[in-house]
């Protein structure tokens, strides 16, 4: 996102390889960090863990364009440098935060809870040959 600063009508090439890295990157990174997190943490609850953590982060999304606006009050490149530094530095420190506390240690309270099986056939099949059964002819 910094890198953005640095583009404007002569470094239109910058800019076009800065998307194209920053899209490249965040894919790789939704499909191997974070989303993938959620089914090692609690693979028992990962849906609603997962539809918590998406709702904050929709709220942030509707935050960073209000920014947004706020700050871009004219389409000069000031103005929009302004925003990029301050999405990167967000970038950066969530980047950070997840790389120091980011775990995939399974939660106990997260697991399915196993129990005994072949205690619940013994169980159906004694109650099972005690109900005669019909005979059709």
């Amino acid at each position: 996102m910094i890198s953005f600063c640095f583009c404007d009508q002569s470094n239109q090439i910058v800019g076009i390889i800065t998307i194209l890295v920053f899209l490249a990157s965040s894919g790789i990174g939704y499909g191997s960090g974070y989303i993938v997190n959620f089914a090692d943490l609690v693979p028992a609850y990962s849906g609603v863990i997962f539809g918590i953590a998406n709702t904050f982060a929709s709220i942030a999304g509707l935050l960073g364009n209000t920014i947004a606006g706020i700050i871009v009050k004219q389409p000069i490149l000031e103005q929009w440098r302004i925003l990029y530094i301050m999405f990167g530095i967000v970038y950066f420190i969530g980047g950070l935060v997840y790389l120091i506390y980011g775990s995939a240690v399974t939660r106990k309270w997260g697991t399915f809870q196993t129990t005994n099986n072949t205690v619940k056939q013994e169980t159906v099949l004694n109650d099972e040959e005690a109900v005669p059964m019909n005979e059709k002819n």
